[in-house]
């Protein structure tokens, strides 16, 4: 447990949290959202403000991270009762790289499948606003395509709206700042998955209000931002 999670003031918003969620279920899930905005708002500010593109990118880079380590832990748990031939439920890529990929159900369940996977909820905020997802098949043959290649992972975006900071190196750079927060009212890794869905819901609605980014780009960002990480060895994610 993390110095944050032991801190007074953590204990004491843990407490109205367990409580609030009696009436609200969602409770938990909407104030780590609120927690992982209010970090990214301060860790990524710079003089000129924050940049839109890359707190999205490190939200959806997050999300697929956070889903390569829920399909990593599950094959774990499988143990000798995994059969390796099975290749549509975990398949782990190595070539003479020292990187790894995965790939399979195991890993695409909570970016790909579950109604609250990040993809899922992200094609629902779309839907409800007249947009739509870019497209998934594509995107994930180009991410497999990309493997072991220097464009692995650097989102397909016009210049203007690039990431400062590509996805990885966000990862590698501030992921672990952020796992003490997504736990902080959570239990497991499959609610962190949906409470950075949601985080990503609020920055795109609090930006299309004031006007300052389409909808298809900020999905855009997101969708190629978090496919790439969910393929990441989260073994291997090292500055």
């Amino acid at each position: 447990m993390s110095a944050l999670h032991n801190s007074p003031s953590a204990q004491a918003m843990q407490n109205a949290v367990r409580e609030a969620a009696k009436k609200d279920p969602l409770a938990p899930l909407t104030m780590t959202a609120r927690e992982v905005i209010d970090f990214t708002m301060i860790r990524l500010k710079d003089d000129r403000g924050v940049h839109l593109e890359t707190a999205l990118a490190m939200i959806g880079a997050l999300a697929g991270h956070l889903c390569a380590e829920i399909g990593v832990q599950a094959r774990r748990a499988l143990g000798d009762r995994f059969d390796p031939r099975d290749l549509e439920t975990f398949c782990e890529v190595q070539g003479k790289s020292r990187e790894r990929y995965v790939l399979g159900n195991l890993v695409d369940r909570w970016m790909f499948q579950e109604g609250r996977g990040f993809w899922p909820c992200l094609a629902a905020f779309a839907d409800q606003h007249g947009g739509a997802m870019p497209d998934q098949e594509a995107l994930r043959k180009h991410v497999v395509e990309t493997f072991y290649k220097p464009e692995f992972g650097i989102p397909r975006l016009p210049d203007r709206h690039q990431p400062a900071v590509p996805p990885v190196t966000l990862l590698q750079k501030l992921g672990g700042e952020y796992v003490p927060r997504l736990t902080l009212y959570l239990d497991t890794l499959t609610d962190a998955v949906t409470a950075l869905a949601f985080a990503a819901q609020t920055l795109m609605t609090d930006a299309l209000a004031a006007k300052v980014m389409p909808l298809d780009i900020m999905l855009r960002i997101l969708a190629e931002s978090a496919v790439p990480m969910a393929r990441l060895h989260p073994d291997d994610l090292e500055a």
